[in-house]
């Protein structure tokens, strides 16, 4: 493939489509912190800072919402967190809930192993 190639598809070979931007979209962020830290702590942390996001983004229509533990590794806790925004206008609020959860983990000193969508 070509960098800018078009691909034509005729009408009669197209069967299904599914349209994501009617409804609503979901910001999720998943992170990863180590075992040496209090997971009650951060989860309540993390869910008074994240809801401050409230006042800036409009577009969020529920939460941000700490959702919990996703997966237990030998390192760390990989923990969830979501917000219902309106249709695709979830990438911006990602980022917003990124930089809060860097700036509120830095503020209390909290490591953090990473995220990943």
């Amino acid at each position: 493939n070509q960098l800018g190639e078009i691909k034509v598809i005729r009408n009669g070979m197209i069967t299904q489509l599914s349209n994501f931007s009617r409804t609503y979209s979901v910001a999720i962020v998943i992170i990863e912190i180590p075992n040496t830290e209090n997971i009650n702590q951060v989860t309540k942390l993390l869910e008074e800072k994240l809801c401050l996001l409230n006042e800036n983004y409009p577009q969020i229509i529920e939460g941000p919402l700490v959702v919990g533990i996703e997966k237990l590794t030998q390192t760390g806790v990989v923990i969830k967190i979501t917000a219902k925004t309106n249709p695709e206008t979830h990438y911006s609020v990602r980022r917003a809930m990124l930089k809060q959860i860097k700036e509120t983990l830095e503020t209390e000193n909290i490591t953090f192993k990473g995220c990943d969508l």
